[in-house]
Formats: structure tokens, sequence, C-alpha cells
């Protein structure tokens, strides 16, 4: 019969690499600061980021600093910005993304919502898609993530607009 015991051990002489170890059942799991998923996603969002500073229609994103209302059309790996006009009118073949930055507390705040139409939301994976990953990156991820599916839109993403269809 494996061994029940639970030992836990860190180091902490070096606060820039806590090492910690957990040993259940035999196994042992390393948990800590600066492993290799965690320099993985770094770099991934350094990548986002160059790419969202080439991508033309973020441009007015970067000189966001007052409450301001943004919505884009995905059509492929396309964004194209839409008119305020045009806004609030979806249509079932797309992916919309949205942008509401607003002023909390003198600072300014972003709720990115990304919109999909019902019949396509079973065929896409459940994270963001990659120009929706840009565009927080962009933001240094100082972003609250919504994500809108057709039918099922939270009050939230409704109240932005003055039709909703």
């Amino acid at each position: 019969m494996p061994d029940k015991r639970e030992s836990f051990s860190s180091r902490d002489d070096d606060d820039s690499d806590v090492d910690k170890q957990i040993r259940r059942e035999g196994a042992y799991v390393a948990v800590g600061f600066g492993n290799e998923d965690e320099k993985r996603d770094s770099d991934e969002r350094g990548k986002s980021n160059n790419r969202a500073l080439k991508e033309k229609a973020w441009e007015p994103v970067t000189k966001v600093d007052h409450e301001q209302f943004m919505v884009w059309r995905l059509e492929g790996d396309e964004v194209k910005p839409l008119d305020l006009k045009q806004s609030g009118v979806f249509f079932s073949d797309v992916i919309y993304i949205v942008l509401k930055a607003g002023n909390k507390q003198r600072r300014i705040s972003y709720d990115l919502h990304f919109w999909v139409p019902f019949k396509i939301e079973k065929k896409i994976p459940p994270e963001p898609p990659q120009k929706v990953k840009e565009l927080a990156a962009l933001l240094h991820d100082n972003v609250i993530l919504h994500k809108e599916v057709e039918y099922f839109e939270s009050s939230m993403f409704k109240s932005y607009f003055k039709t909703f269809m």
C-alpha cells in the first residue's frame, strides 16, 4: 500500500525563486514562481502585444484616455472597425468585439466583450479568438473579458446599445 503521508517543504532564503514541493502518495508536484508555463505565457503575451501593435484597427485603443466605446467585426483574421451608428445590429455570420472603456476611481478600466453567433458557438473553442487576445495584450491584460453568445447576452452588454438586434 502506498505511503499516504504528506510532506511539505519550502526554501525561503531566496525571494526570487520560491520552490515548493508537495509529496502525496509518492508523486511530487513542483510549484514555484518563474516556472516554464509562466515563461511560456509571458512569451505568448509579448507576441500578442507585438501583433496588436501592427493591427491598424487597434490604433484608436492606444489613445484611450477617457470613457469610450468601440466595436469591431472579426471576419477571419481581419478586424474591421464599425461606425457606432452600425453598432447594436449583429449578424449571425461573424464574431464581434466590443470594448467599453470606463473611468472607475480615476483609472481607465476596460470591459472587453466578444460576441459569438449561436450557430457557430459550439464550433469555436471556449477561449477568446486570437484578435481578442491581442487587444487584451495591448491593454496590458488590464481587462475584464466577457464572452457573449447570441440570444444569451448579458444585461451589461445590451445596455451599451440604444437598439439591440
